[in-house]
């Protein structure tokens, strides 16, 4: 709730700043697709490796407004779980799980049209304020604190020794933009958001066969890339009919 109450500050002081900006288009979106969590690993043995699969999905609102010919800024409020895992072989995964992640970003956008037609190339970069309000217990793919795979092989993660409840990311992307006569516009984009500090960490063992056990560690930057299918409105009309 403190994070929704945050973002609808923002979108107060956004709104009241129009009058600045004169006629330009303020735009309404919402935006949905996958993501992945980039995961670290120090050490526990050459079985242990980071996990690279598809961790959730991201979702949330977007409001951008037009401060110049050929620029547009946006912020909004994201939602999603976060997760830190590790895999072991090909046998499936152990992590720490991280919910209720909240994320308000700040963008500038340059749209580059392409061939005099309505599809945009549209670069982007800034950062975004993380907000985890708790965090879950060590969790696996089979829902225990170890996980056991053939001939006796396990990783065991342990409980987070360290964990940030606000960070920030800094990030980029690139959308492929469609306008359709004026009224909406729709998008795909890949982005990748970075962050220059470890937000949560996690001690680890693991076994492999007559192996000695072996230790590391798995941290997270916060980091993580996705993939949204985006649609956005302009409101300015209906916000100078108002007045």
């Amino acid at each position: 709730m403190k994070s929704i109450a945050r973002f609808l500050a923002i979108v107060v002081f956004f709104m009241t700043s129009l009058e600045a900006v004169g006629q330009r288009k303020t735009y309404l979106g919402f935006e949905y697709g996958p993501k992945h969590d980039v995961s670290r690993v120090i050490g526990g043995g050459n079985s242990v490796n980071e996990y690279r699969e598809n961790d959730g999905i991201v979702g949330g609102v977007i409001l951008g407004q037009e401060i110049g010919e050929k620029l547009l800024l946006e912020t909004g409020f994201y939602a999603y779980r976060y997760t830190a895992r590790v895999s072991m072989d090909s046998y499936g995964s152990a992590g720490i799980r991280a919910y209720g992640a909240s994320q308000i970003p700040f963008h500038l956008k340059a749209p580059i049209p392409l061939f005099g037609t309505r599809l945009r190339l549209t670069p982007a970069a800034g950062f975004s304020v993380v907000f985890q309000n708790n965090y879950g217990n060590v969790f696996t793919s089979s829902g225990t604190s170890l996980g056991y795979y053939p001939d006796g092989d396990y990783v065991n993660v342990g409980a987070p020794t360290n964990f940030r409840k606000v960070f920030v990311l800094l990030d980029a992307g690139l959308s492929l933009e469609w306008e359709f006569k004026s009224t909406f516009i729709v998008y795909l984009s890949g982005n990748y958001f970075g962050g220059p500090q470890r937000v949560i960490e996690s001690d680890l063992t693991s076994k492999t066969g007559s192996e000695p056990l072996e230790y590391g560690q798995l941290y997270s930057n916060g980091s993580y890339f996705s993939k949204i299918l985006g649609v956005k409105f302009p409101i300015s009309p209906i916000w100078q009919y108002k007045k």
